[in-house]
């Protein structure tokens, strides 16, 4: 799972104490659920099992319908044009994350930050080259024959 809780004690942010209100995981019989990671070292963190991580999910669940909203796409609507899939929009999304990043490595000399920007640079590359291949197969799948 790739979403990162920031601002993490240090218990927090070795998967020892929920992300959420901090209860002691190790503790017998705590239940919890592996619900991120910790983005300075990838370490995955957790949450009570209820109800810290089923408030994380229900969060996650309206982010993804607030930006379904905001995109105008549908949860599962897959013959939308280029504007209204949410696609090409999360591709130039993609692509100023890899600005923003191209200007912060040429300007940070702290390795662990570097180490942390080249990840992110790399997963956002990864996901953009994918985007952009579902892009442009989808654009050249309704050109009328013969255009090219």
């Amino acid at each position: 799972m790739d979403r990162y809780f920031w601002h993490l004690s240090s218990a927090q942010a070795s998967g020892m104490a929920c992300v959420v209100c901090g209860a002691d995981l190790m503790s017998e019989g705590a239940a919890m659920v592996m619900v991120g990671r910790d983005p300075a070292t990838e370490t995955q963190v957790y949450a009570c099992k209820d109800p810290c991580a089923v408030g994380v999910a229900v969060e996650a669940e309206h982010m993804a319908a607030e930006l379904r909203a905001m995109t105008g796409t549908e949860a599962h609507s897959q013959d939308a044009s280029l504007g209204q899939d949410g696609e090409f929009a999360s591709l130039l999304r993609d692509m100023r994350i890899l600005v923003g990043n191209e200007a912060l490595l040429a300007s940070i000399t702290d390795v662990a930050t570097l180490l942390f920007l080249l990840d992110l640079t790399e997963h956002h590359a990864g996901i953009a080259a994918a985007r952009a291949r579902v892009v442009h197969d989808r654009l050249r799948s309704n050109e009328p024959d013969g255009e090219a």
